[in-house]
């Protein structure tokens, strides 16, 4: 790969290259240069403090949907319970066989 004219070139620590910008014409959603001011939600607190973790908390907890210390439509932990070995399951006489076929059961009825 000698002789390859990029090889000589290496990149330097900062690149600014604003030749994607869009005008501002455009319909969709622009492409702003590098060089934007950026939106700082902080504005000058620091963003990895445990005040500033204890306010987004704050914020993030919709008190609308805690009733009575608990969510809404729960029910009360002591009532839900798991459904015992036959419960829903259709009662029919033991025959002794363990499977029937439909040719059968259509043969004896």
């Amino acid at each position: 790969m000698a002789g390859n004219k990029n090889e000589d070139v290496a990149p330097s620590g900062e690149v600014h290259d604003n030749s994607y910008t869009t005008g501002g014409d455009a319909k969709v959603n622009p492409v702003v240069s590098d060089d934007a001011p950026v939106e700082d939600p902080y504005k000058g607190t620091d963003p990895d403090s445990d005040a500033q973790l204890e306010r987004d908390e704050k914020e993030a907890i919709d008190k609308g949907n805690i009733m009575k210390d608990r969510t809404r439509h729960a029910k009360p932990v002591d009532t839900y319970r798991e459904p015992g070995d036959m419960e829903g399951l259709e009662q029919t006489e033991d025959t002794g066989r363990s499977a029937t076929s439909t040719t059968d059961q259509v043969l004896r009825s």
